[in-house]
């Protein structure tokens, strides 16, 4: 009997904390539809909330999508749906994809979805929608200070009228749970420096400003990562092999895609374990770094409390040093 009425508690306790999420985030819309109403209406910034991650990320996509819905004009209203696509959400401090940025992808797309589905088609960025797409969401994730409290993870995120080469929305909410998922979709052999995406400059540029003239560029190799990623990370190596090439082959003179389109042909051939074209790419991810940034963080690791590197890893290892050694001889370097 005892069990029975604790279960019941149980299952009482955790119906009342899923209503008062689901009224949170009713009361929130309610106030964001009143102050969007009209175009020349200001959105609510919600910079000043702290909100689990379960409550914030739905917040997030319709605060920004109630943004956009207000900027258009009358014969975007009739008009039929608009193409939203969504690039992944980029870790500031590593400047790589996380597990995290693919959750939040999936609420922005599902919440996109229930809430303005008759007004907008969302979709991943991927070379296929790339043409067709109105709009672009772009996104960081961050983890600083707020304000005297210590430290919490914040998550910005703009959106760029793609025909017009603007920001036209823009907000952030800070997260306070304790831990996200952190793990890299593609874990780096190097430590990563600079930005290795458009994405962590565009957050930066306020609402109604142009985008970088080399944005559309830019987007079609990002496209084509975005795409070769998901492959990986669904173990489908030999198609992550044949779109990493791809990128590559479009010769952009923007080095940071190419660094990271040669970290995920890296990280693909040692799946297929073709460790002599994983030796040329990490070459050429050594000598890219290198050129850009004047510098070189190799993630060499070492066994817990031992002077021995980590033994999954020690072949990979032999082929860095070749590769950084060749690069430092070949052009009169030394370390």
């Amino acid at each position: 009997m005892k069990k029975k009425n604790l279960k019941k508690l149980v299952n009482y306790k955790n119906l009342k904390e899923d209503l008062m999420l689901y009224f949170k985030r009713l009361i929130t819309l309610v106030i964001l539809s009143l102050l969007v109403s009209c175009s020349s209406a200001p959105v609510a910034p919600l910079s000043d909330l702290v909100l689990s991650f379960k409550a914030a990320i739905p917040i997030l996509a319709n605060n920004l999508m109630m943004q956009v819905k207000s900027k258009q004009g009358m014969l975007d209203k009739f008009n039929k749906k608009s193409n939203i696509v969504i690039d992944p959400f980029i870790n500031t401090k590593s400047h790589e994809v996380l597990k995290v940025s693919q959750q939040i992808e999936e609420i922005f797309l599902a919440e996109t979805q229930k809430v303005f589905g008759e007004k907008f088609n969302i979709q991943s960025l991927t070379p296929d929608n790339i043409s067709k797409a109105n709009y672009v969401i772009h996104g960081v994730i961050m983890y600083e200070p707020y304000k005297n409290q210590g430290n919490f993870y914040h998550v910005k995120s703009s959106i760029v009228d793609k025909n017009k080469g603007k920001i036209i929305a823009k907000s952030d909410v800070w997260i306070s749970d304790k831990k996200l998922d952190y793990t890299p979709v593609i874990d780096s052999p190097i430590v990563i420096s600079n930005p290795q995406s458009i994405t962590e400059d565009i957050v930066e540029i306020e609402v109604d400003a142009d985008v970088p003239p080399s944005y559309n560029s830019e987007l079609e190799i990002e496209a084509l990562i975005n795409k070769a990623e998901k492959a990986y990370d669904n173990k489908d190596y030999k198609t992550a092999l044949d779109l990493f090439t791809q990128a590559i082959q479009q010769q952009s003179s923007d080095k940071k895609s190419m660094i990271k389109a040669y970290i995920g042909l890296y990280r693909t051939n040692i799946n297929l374990k073709d460790l002599k074209a994983a030796e040329q790419n990490f070459g050429k991810i050594v000598s890219l770094n290198i050129d850009k940034n004047k510098i070189l963080n190799v993630k060499f690791l070492f066994e817990v409390s031992k002077t021995t590197f980590t033994e999954t890893l020690a072949a990979e290892y032999h082929l860095w040093l070749r590769q950084i050694g060749q690069y430092f001889q070949q052009n009169n370097l030394c370390l």
